[in-house]
């Protein structure tokens, strides 16, 4: 199945930041393609003059037992950027990255994590696509079941989280979402309200 990069539905506001700065707002369900299904994630760009700070919230997407955009990051970057970039008026390099994960996230429980947690991707730039930069080893395994015990891990371990014995938790909560909001001009709205607003059923609504 061929997916096109959209940006839908999708509305466009204007702010003053904490800092008395002129604010766009451009709230939008961002749809790609990955593992050959469409998948999508909530996108938040606060566009200020000269740089850009995008919030890409996971959201529930059955099928998926490691949420997609934890997965596909770079993916959903590079999405964006052929979605939006031309009007935008940002140097790629000037983008802040944040990828934001909670309950929205997933349908099984099990994988939810109780609060929402944030991580920011220092993502470089070709001249033409995004990428991450990594220096992890490439890990192949050889059975269906180490692959899904193998991205389990990863899973866990970009988010520092741990089994208390009914569920995963961050040990990083407050100090990293600290940091992370005080990057973001205009309060974070809650997910589901912000779907509610464009008319997107949360995971909650049949």
């Amino acid at each position: 199945m061929k997916t096109t990069s959209t940006l839908n539905p999708v509305k466009v506001t204007e702010h003053v930041g904490r800092n008395n700065e002129r604010v766009k707002l451009i709230t939008g369900i961002l749809h790609w393609e990955y593992e050959k299904k469409e998948v999508y994630s909530l996108a938040r760009c606060y566009v200020l003059p000269n740089k850009l700070i995008v919030v890409l919230s996971g959201l529930a997407i059955e099928g998926f037992h490691v949420q997609p955009l934890v997965s596909d990051y770079v993916g959903v970057a590079n999405t964006l950027w052929q979605t939006l970039g031309e009007n935008l008026n940002v140097k790629p390099k000037d983008i802040t990255w944040i990828g934001h994960y909670g309950l929205f996230s997933e349908f099984d429980t099990v994988w939810s994590v109780d609060i929402d947690s944030f991580s920011k991707y220092d993502l470089e730039w070709n001249g033409s696509n995004f990428y991450y930069d990594s220096k992890d080893e490439d890990i192949s395994t050889g059975t269906q079941e180490k692959k899904e015990r193998f991205d389990i891990d990863a899973f866990c371990n970009e988010f520092d989280l741990f089994w208390d014995g009914s569920s995963y938790c961050s040990t990083e909560y407050e100090s990293n979402t600290e940091e992370v909001l005080s990057t973001i001009p205009l309060p974070l709205i809650p997910v589901e309200k912000v779907l509610k607003s464009l008319g997107w059923k949360t995971k909650y609504e049949s």
